[in-house]
């Protein structure tokens, strides 16, 4: 008797898990066909491929500044490059033409 109750609980189980799976199966075929619907919805809205395009622009602007922005820094450090080498230039005119005029090479005797 024991066996024959066994068998038909494990018999009443399997059917039940089959149903469940097949129900499992069919919500997520469910969800997925929902979850493509929304984004397809979301991808034709005018209003997210509006944000798009603001974001696109923003980039856009953004990366014409910077470049702008390296161009004017690159300039400025080119004059001052040129700058301090010419000083460097003016020093050392200086040095050698103090070197070379013995006014000012005497010694305090």
């Amino acid at each position: 008797m024991r066996i024959a109750f066994i068998f038909a609980a494990t018999l009443a189980l399997a059917a039940c898990s089959k149903s469940n799976d097949g129900n499992v199966q069919a919500d997520l075929h469910d969800t997925g066909a929902d979850l493509k619907a929304a984004a397809s919805s979301v991808a034709a809205d005018p209003d997210i491929k509006q944000v798009g395009e603001d974001a696109k622009q923003t980039a856009a602007d953004a990366a014409a500044q910077l470049k702008k922005a390296g161009a004017d820094l690159k300039a400025q450090a080119e004059d001052a490059a040129d700058k301090t080498k010419a000083e460097a230039h003016k020093a050392g005119d200086d040095a050698r033409d103090s070197a070379d005029n013995p006014r000012d090479n005497r010694s305090s005797n």
